[in-house]
């Protein structure tokens, strides 16, 4: 027997030099890496959910407000717009007396069926302002307006009112 066989049978398998030597040691760089991967991906997960965390009641609190918005939306869309001229006067001449101006004189324009002009004398300023919030929650917007105060406190007011565009 040569010196060149004895050494040959006393080599290990998995030895540099004998084929396959390379494998086991691939497969455990590849085991180790992944597991490193996995720790960095699952402590950044963790950061991520203590962060989320905190901020829970701010997002919450978001969340109902934008239900409320929502609903609010939902309310004012289902509102009713008047189909002509003439009800849109109809509409600013009830909300006129129901907001105190009850001598509140509104004309319609069948040329401009979106306009109405509102001339009230001798009104209490509160007043035209409570109309102005209920014409607005209507989708009535105020185009164009002139107050005079008159003595006694009270004010003559000539306004404009259309439609919004939102309702066109």
């Amino acid at each position: 027997m040569s010196a060149r066989t004895s050494t040959a049978a006393v080599r290990p398998a998995a030895a540099p030099g004998r084929p396959g030597w390379r494998r086991p040691w691939l497969l455990a760089l590849a085991a180790a890496a992944a597991l490193i991967v996995y720790g960095a991906w699952a402590l950044d997960a963790e950061r991520e959910r203590g962060r989320l965390e905190a901020r829970l009641p701010e997002l919450r609190a978001a969340a109902t407000t934008v239900d409320a918005h929502a609903d609010e939306v939902a309310r004012l869309r289902a509102r009713v717009v008047p189909a002509s001229a003439d009800d849109l006067a109809a509409l600013v001449q009830r909300q006129a007396q129901a907001a105190g101006l009850a001598r509140a004189a509104v004309q319609g324009d069948r040329a401009t069926p979106d306009r109405v002009r509102l001339v009230a004398d001798a009104a209490v300023f509160r007043d035209w302002l409570m109309l102005v919030q209920a014409l607005r929650e209507q989708r009535v917007a105020l185009l164009q307006a002139r107050v005079e105060r008159l003595p006694g406190g009270a004010v003559r007011i000539e306004a404009v009112l259309v439609r919004s565009a939102a309702t066109r």
